[in-house]
C-alpha cells in the first residue's frame, strides 16, 4: 500500500458514513443528494486505489470520459426533440419549453468551445469564457445528476406499511375533471390507502380551486376516488390550498387536529415531483414520506428539469456562491498555468 492511501481512505470512509447517518436520520433532507453521490464516488475512488485502477468499474468510467462529446451531442438531441413533444402535446408556455431551451443551451456552449479553440490566437480571453462555462455546465450537471439519482433511490430507502392518513396531492384539472396524470396520482393513492388498512385511516384528498378551473381538485378527486371504491366517509378533503407548500400546511392542520401532531403518513405525487414535496413537507413540519406516481418519460423530462430548478431556487444564494467558485477561479488558475508553460 503506496504512501498517502490510508489518509485518502479515511476520508472516503468518512464521506461514506456521514452520507448514511444523513439518510438514515432523515430521508427527505435535500442535501442527501450530494451525501449519496459524494458516497458513491468515495466508494469507487477507494476500489480504484486499492485495486490501483485494475478493477473492471474504473476501466469503464475511464471509457464513458472518452464518450463525453458523444453523449453531449446525444444528449442535445434528446432535450431538443423532448422540448418539441413537450411543447406540441402541452402546450406552448415557458414551463414546457425546460429541455428545449437546455438542449439549446447545451448546443450554444459547443459552439462556444468550438470558437474558442479556432479563434484562440486573436481572442485568447474567449478561451477563459469558454473554460468558465464548461465548469458551470459541470457543475449544474452534477447536481443534476445527483438529483436524478436520487429521486430513483428516495422511494426504496423508506418503509411506512402503516401509516395513519394518505395524502394525495392535486395537479391541474382538464374541464372539471380529473385528468391521466392526477387520475394515476389517485390510483397510487388508493392502492397505498387499502394496503394500510382502508377505512381504517383517513384519505385526504389535497387540492384547491384554481383560476380556470370551475371547481376544487381536491372535490374532482373525491368524485374520481369514489368510482374505485372508496367510501365518502373515509375521505377527507383539503380544498384551499394553491401551491405544494400549501397542499402540505393545510394537510398538516387537518391531519394533526383529527389525529394529534404525532400522526405519520404517506403522500402520494408524480414521481418528477417527489423530492421536492418531501423537502417541503420536512420544512412545514408534516411527518410524511413521499411515494411516486409514474407519469409518461417525455412529459417526467421536462417536469424534473422543472423541479430541479425549483430545487435549486430554494438556497438560491448557497447555489450561486458555489458557482461562482466553480466558474471564475479554476479556469483562470488554468489558464494562467498553461500561459507560463
Amino acid at each position: 500500500m503506496f504512501p498517502g492511501v490510508i489518509p485518502f481512505i479515511l476520508i472516503a470512509a468518512a464521506v461514506i458514513a456521514r452520507a448514511v447517518v444523513s439518510i438514515r436520520r432523515d430521508p427527505r433532507r435535500p442535501a442527501n443528494a450530494l451525501w449519496l453521490t459524494g458516497a458513491l464516488i468515495a466508494a469507487w475512488m477507494m476500489v480504484a486505489v486499492l485495486s490501483r485502477g485494475s478493477d473492471p468499474l474504473t476501466g469503464s468510467v475511464f471509457f464513458l470520459a472518452l464518450l463525453t462529446p458523444l453523449l453531449v451531442l446525444v444528449l442535445i438531441v434528446v432535450l431538443i426533440a423532448n422540448g418539441v413533444v413537450t411543447w406540441r402535446r402541452e402546450g406552448r408556455s415557458l414551463a414546457n419549453l425546460l429541455s428545449l431551451l437546455a438542449g439549446a443551451g447545451l448546443a450554444g456552449v459547443v459552439a462556444l468551445c468550438i470558437a474558442s479553440v479556432v479563434l484562440v490566437r486573436s481572442l485568447p480571453w474567449l478561451v477563459e469564457l469558454a473554460l468558465a462555462v464548461v465548469f458551470a455546465c459541470a457543475w449544474i450537471g452534477f447536481l443534476l445528476l445527483a438529483n436524478l439519482l436520487y429521486a430513483w433511490v428516495y422511494p426504496h430507502l423508506w418503509r411506512r406499511p402503516r401509516p395513519d392518513f394518505v395524502v394525495v396531492h392535486g395537479s391541474g384539472l382538464v374541464q372539471g375533471r380529473v385528468a391521466r396524470l392526477l387520475g394515476t396520482r389517485v390510483e397510487v393513492g388508493i392502492a397505498r390507502w387499502r394496503a394500510a388498512g382502508g377505512e381504517r385511516i383517513p384519505f385526504v384528498l389535497s387540492g384547491g380551486q384554481g383560476p380556470d378551473e370551475p371547481r376544487s381538485e381536491a372535490s374532482a378527486m373525491a368524485e374520481y376516488a369514489m368510482r374505485f371504491g372508496v367510501p365518502a366517509s373515509a375521505i377527507l378533503l383539503e380544498d384551499r390550498s394553491r401551491t405544494t407548500r400549501e397542499n402540505l400546511e393545510f394537510t398538516r392542520e387537518l391531519v394533526h387536529g383529527r389525529l394529534g401532531e404525532s400522526a405519520r403518513g404517506v403522500a402520494v405525487t408524480s414521481d418528477y415531483h417527489v423530492l421536492r414535496t418531501a423537502a417541503l413537507a420536512r420544512d412545514v413540519g408534516l411527518d410524511v414520506q413521499v411515494a411516486p406516481a409514474h407519469t409518461a418519460l417525455y412529459f417526467r423530462i421536462n417536469a424534473f428539469l422543472r423541479e430541479f430548478v425549483a430545487m435549486l431556487a430554494r438556497h438560491r444564494l448557497a447555489n450561486l456562491a458555489a458557482l461562482a467558485v466553480v466558474c471564475l477561479p479554476l479556469p483562470l488558475i488554468m489558464i494562467r498555468g498553461l500561459l507560463r508553460g
